[in-house]
């Protein structure tokens, strides 16, 4: 009987010991997350039951790959430890370290701190805690590492300027260019509609065509850029086909340039101008420091007349130019006539 007495109590005394070092210990934990690159990432570091413990202070050295995230800082705003001192050491390559101490003891379960990443290339990096301490190292943690995965992620292209207005003249060659990149660095193939069909694809950003037909009828030109991963981007010109010059009535008296209306002006604007004979013309918008900026009209034979055209407000490339002050420059045979002009946006 007394042996068995004996045993019994022995028995009891492991499983307290066993239960007293359980109870000593406290699960640290970093969790396995996926994210895209190029973009931040929130990792929590989680604690178990902290409670009657006297927990008032933790450190920690956690490494990781460089190569694939880098750590930004660490948050405690509404954690455990929101009322620590926490103070973190980012000037170790693939290291974070991090000292923090407080009064009031931690209870827990719950999350710990913060850790905030910025996530690099595509790969995966285990998060390791390489040293992990409560108080003086008692109680002892028990720390689960994590692992970091590092997706691609495929933006579409970008088109960096809208369709705008375009001048288009009856059986002669109009070009339209389009400006785009793509954020993921990739090469984009440049696909051309006119009127629903394709009519170009390859790694042109223009495309010149020549319209038929007669004014008043509506056509259609389409771009759509294409990364490798299948994104893309769409931009169209839709227009009722209209002269880029008419004569209006009779022929003039004399050589004119009519101020463009309405000036100010965005994005378009009309030029008209008077011709008391045929004449070779060009017509040139100018900066205000003297630079060609577009050419509307370069050695065209027009009869005499009362002319108009438009002006969509773009450079020679079809880019929108800034607001400011433009000199619109018309030479007719000897004849030379300026107006200023005013972009606002």
């Amino acid at each position: 009987m007394n042996v068995r007495s004996n045993i019994m109590k022995v028995t009891a005394i492991v499983v307290f010991a066993a239960l007293q070092v359980a109870r000593s210990q406290i699960a640290v934990s970093l969790p396995t997350v996926t994210g895209g690159s190029g973009s931040s990432l929130n990792i929590p570091v989680t604690i178990g039951s902290a409670a009657g413990l006297g927990v008032t202070a933790f450190q920690f050295v956690l490494t990781y790959d460089t190569s694939v995230a880098s750590i930004t800082g660490i948050d405690g705003t509404n954690t455990l430890s929101s009322d620590f001192l926490t103070v973190p050491n980012l000037n170790y390559a693939g290291q974070l370290r991090v000292a923090s101490a407080g009064i009031t003891p931690l209870v827990g379960p719950g999350t710990l701190l913060i850790i905030k990443m910025q996530l690099r290339n595509p790969g995966s990096t285990a998060l390791t805690f390489t040293d992990f301490r409560f108080n003086e190292g008692s109680p002892t943690a028990a720390p689960v590492n994590g692992k970091l995965t590092v997706q691609k992620v495929n933006h579409p292209p970008v088109f960096l300027s809208g369709p705008g207005l375009i001048v288009v003249v009856l059986n002669q060659p109009v070009t339209f260019r389009v400006r785009a990149y793509d954020p993921d660095g990739d090469t984009l193939t440049f696909t051309w509609k006119q009127d629903g069909v394709v009519v170009k694809t390859g790694k042109d950003t223009s495309y010149t065509t020549i319209f038929g037909g007669k004014y008043g009828d509506p056509h259609t030109v389409s771009c759509t850029a294409s990364d490798p991963g299948g994104l893309h981007a769409d931009t169209a010109w839709t227009f009722t086909l209209t002269p880029v010059e008419e004569m209006i009535g009779g022929v003039p008296g004399k050589f004119a340039l009519s101020q463009n209306y309405p000036n100010p002006f965005n994005p378009s604007t009309t030029v008209r101008f008077d011709l008391p004979e045929p004449a070779v013309v060009s017509l040139n918008v100018y900066d205000i420091g003297g630079v060609r900026v577009r050419s509307l009209l370069q050695g065209r034979a027009l009869n005499a007349g009362t002319h108009v055209l438009a002006w969509d407000g773009t450079n020679q490339n079809g880019v929108p130019l800034p607001s400011g002050i433009y000199l619109l420059r018309l030479q007719a045979g000897d004849h030379l006539l300026a107006r200023k002009m005013t972009l606002l946006k």
